[in-house]
């Protein structure tokens, strides 16, 4: 479980591809090959801004994957086990009268399950870094190399490659047999191109404390 206030960052594409590179630094650093499920949800993480952060996570040093699948299921034909995981959650949470600060939250997930306990990392506002130089590097393409129209609503794979540090590599079906689609990011007609994303710099995506809005305060 990654957690924070709503004081050190949102619920967006950002906030998940940091909570995304932690983990998978922390617990998946060794593998080579990495494959991570999700939801189809486009705005958090079917997106270019999550990508990029995975394609700059794949050419760091502190992993040794050579490829990072992503695989998004089928909305209303599929479940991941933590959507249970989180009914439960907030079926315990109604029946726990006083609810606070966040840090009630908390004890209500590590005091949760006697067995198999959740694993809590507390995420903090330096965390979270902007994608926007990322962006500022490469070329978000509408076109793959064939020629045909990007739509990312349709994507179901997507695949990253250490050896390939500026393509997207996608599938409209999670089928082993179709081939991947390519999308090239590299600019064109640059001087220094960039070789990949690894040594982009990145500023903390919110510099001082974000505000709770005065309907939460009570005031």
């Amino acid at each position: 479980m990654y957690i924070w206030p709503e004081t050190e960052g949102s619920r967006g594409s950002q906030e998940i591809s940091a909570c995304l590179k932690c983990h998978i630094t922390l617990n998946t650093n060794t593998a080579k090959h990495i494959i991570t499920y999700s939801d189809s949800c486009t705005g958090q993480n079917r997106n270019i801004k999550t990508v990029l952060s995975m394609m700059k996570i794949i050419q760091s040093p502190q992993i040794r994957a050579d490829i990072i699948d992503m695989k998004f299921l089928v909305s209303g034909h599929s479940y991941l086990p933590n959507d249970t995981d989180f009914a439960l959650i907030e079926k315990k949470a109604r029946r726990t009268v006083n609810i606070y600060s966040p840090r009630d939250w908390y004890d209500i997930l590590l005091e949760f399950k006697k067995k198999n306990k959740y694993s809590l990392t507390e995420m903090k506002r330096e965390d979270f870094l902007s994608i926007k130089s990322l962006e500022e590097a490469v070329v978000n393409r509408k076109k793959t190399l064939n020629g045909d129209s990007v739509n990312w609503l349709e994507m179901r794979w997507i695949r990253l490659e250490k050896q390939e540090p500026l393509k997207i590599k996608f599938k409209l079906a999670l089928c082993e047999e179709m081939d991947f689609e390519v999308i090239d990011l590299q600019k064109k007609q640059v001087e220094r191109p960039i070789l990949s994303l690894d040594s982009i710099l990145q500023d903390v995506l919110y510099p001082s404390v974000r505000p709770v809005t005065v309907a939460k305060r009570g005031i």
